[in-house]
């Protein structure tokens, strides 16, 4: 079953590429995208690359069915802690870059078991931050 919604915390290079393969292979499903690049979010939303673009992280992210944390890593844990007052119970979150034993460990008193069900543990995919969303392609 397809998802209906997508949510990105970082729309960098990592979270742009990540973003513009969804967008060619699935052009059906809602993308969002929260950001401090104002930049990206403008670049994102005239590329068409997500649907729409946040400057702050809100519960419009509830909806999503994947949220992917593609922020800087020394982030992930208050982007976790935020995420886990509203994302769904059947919302699966993963990162790119988070060494996630460390981030479980200092956020696991402060965020409930079905949270930590639906995380699914992944690795970086590399490491050209500087890059940003310029960088980004659909086949990377």
């Amino acid at each position: 079953m397809e998802p209906e919604k997508i949510g990105f915390i970082g729309l960098g290079l990592i979270g742009g590429s990540i973003a513009k393969t969804i967008r060619r292979l699935h052009p059906g499903i809602t993308l969002i995208a929260y950001d401090v690049d104002r930049e990206s979010l403008s670049l994102a939303m005239e590329e068409h690359t997500i649907d729409t673009a946040y400057g702050e992280l809100t519960d419009d992210f509830a909806g999503c069915q994947y949220i992917f944390l593609c922020a800087p890593v020394q982030n992930n844990e208050d982007f976790l802690e935020k995420l886990s007052g509203f994302a769904g119970e059947n919302c699966i979150i993963t990162d790119v870059g988070t060494r996630w034993p460390d981030l479980k460990k200092a956020a696991m008193p402060t965020l409930p078991l079905t949270f930590w069900r639906m995380s699914i543990i992944s690795s970086p995919l590399l490491r050209k931050q500087a890059l940003r969303l310029w960088g980004s392609s659909s086949s990377l």
